[in-house]
């Protein structure tokens, strides 16, 4: 017996649905890379660092999207190891790689919490 149109038109097969959540979480991901590259105050390497996690854990092959994440990620993080001693001189309260890893992974671009603050 076929559908009436309007049930037609409402059925989805379970594959679409998955399909179009995992469009859905790639465009979500696509825009928070753009906040955080087109951030007034910076982006923290913590924060590039678990936009590459993040995109690592969906379902689909980003790697041409996330590859020059973690370039960014590994290029800041020699320049911060090579110039530590210089920023601790001259940012006082500076507390390290380590302790901007635990604080920039929480949240925004400002690594205090805040998602998408320009």
């Amino acid at each position: 017996m076929p559908l009436e149109p309007r049930a037609k038109k409402a059925w989805r097969v379970p594959e679409e649905t998955e399909a179009r959540r995992i469009v859905g979480v790639v465009e979500s991901w696509k825009n928070k890379v753009k906040r955080a590259l087109g951030a007034k105050k910076g982006t923290t390497v913590p924060k590039f660092k678990s936009l590459v996690t993040e995109a690592a854990e969906i379902p689909i092959n980003l790697t041409a999207q996330s590859k020059p994440l973690e370039n960014i990620v590994v290029k800041a993080e020699e320049w911060l190891a090579a110039h530590q001693e210089i920023i601790k001189i001259c940012v006082p309260d500076y507390k390290g790689m380590e302790a901007q890893s635990e604080e920039g992974a929480e949240g925004g671009e400002d690594g205090k919490g805040t998602e998408g603050g320009n």
